[in-house]
Parts: C-alpha cells; sequence; structure tokens
C-alpha cells in the first residue's frame, strides 16, 4: 500500500516503480530457477524504469539500480516475457546484494535511496529543531544508545507489571 501511495503521488518516480514491480506479485515472482520472471505488464514497467533512472533526480544511487535491471533478458515465455537470471544470488544473506564495481555487499534498499529537495523539508524544520533540544549533542553516541535503551526499557517495565498479578494472586 505505501508503494502504491507513492506511486499516486508521483507516478513518474522510477525509484517507486522499480520497487513495485519488485514487491507485486502479479508484476514479478522469484522462480525456482532463481531468476526474477517479470510478467508483460511488470517488463515494460520495469523497462520504463530503467530508462527513467539516469534522469531521476531523487534517485541517490539510481545509477547502480539502472545496471541492475539492464541485466534482465527476453526468456521466450509468453507468461513472463522478461528475466533477471540469478537474482537469488544477487540478494544475499539479510537482504544485501552485491553489485560489480561494488567493494562489499550493500543493502538492497540502498539502490532504493532518495534524496528529498529542500523545499519538501521546510514544512518540517521546526519540529525538527524543537526535536532537538541540545543541538548537536542530541545525535550524540551516548544520547543515541539511550534513545536505543528507552523502547527495551518500557517494554521490560510493561511485561514486569503484567507479571506481577499473578505473583500476587498466587501467594494469595
Amino acid at each position: 500500500p505505501s508503494i502504491d501511495a507513492a506511486l499516486y503521488a508521483d507516478p513518474a518516480n522510477a525509484l517507486y516503480g522499480t520497487a513495485k514491480v519488485l514487491a507485486d506479485p502479479a508484476l514479478s515472482r522469484l522462480g525456482a530457477d532463481g531468476a526474477l520472471h517479470l510478467t508483460p505488464e511488470g517488463a515494460e514497467r520495469l523497462r520504463a524504469a530503467a530508462a527513467a533512472l539516469g534522469t531521476e533526480r531523487t534517485a541517490i544511487n539510481g545509477r547502480y539500480l539502472a545496471a541492475l535491471l539492464s541485466e534482465a533478458r527476453a526468456s521466450g515465455d509468453a507468461q513472463y516475457p522478461l528475466r533477471l537470471a540469478g537474482f537469488d544470488r544477487m540478494i544475499g544473506a539479510g537482504g544485501k546484494i552485491r553489485l560489480p564495481g561494488w567493494q562489499d555487499s550493500q543493502p538492497f534498499g540502498r539502490l532504493f535511496a532518495a534524496a528529498i529537495p529542500d523545499s519538501e523539508l521546510q514544512a518540517y524544520e521546526p519540529r525538527l529543531i524543537a526535536r532537538l533540544q541540545d543541538g548537536l549533542y542530541s545525535l550524540s553516541p551516548e544520547n543515541l544508545r539511550r534513545l536505543q535503551m528507552r523502547p527495551r526499557s518500557l517494554n521490560a517495565r510493561e511485561q514486569r507489571s503484567a507479571a506481577t498479578p499473578l505473583v500476587t494472586a498466587e501467594l494469595n
């Protein structure tokens, strides 16, 4: 649903179009051979997205994603006319991908990183500043560690308070 909402807001966005093809089982599927098989509609959308990635201003890693998508070849199958061979080997453990020219595996999602124009962020700037009350110190390693620990601490308290009535009932 979030991909559909993004496409509704910006139907020509190549990143959204690519994500839709990869995520929608009506447009693509991973075959037993490890290839990503694309339906006719999925193939058409993927070709259009790959062609647009070079000019998509928001696609920070668009050239890498375009290189990946350009590896798709005709399959000769009318039901799935385009396939991306070895897709299962490209995406490794933990959702990481290794592309030609990259030293290390990178998170697959990094290919979909988008730059947001300043004009779209200006509306949120006052709230962001209000949350960073201590300036950049709010982003210090110690404060970030505390932020990570907070949900775990709250969860432990909830579990303890939920278990307390049971212990009391057993003692009575």
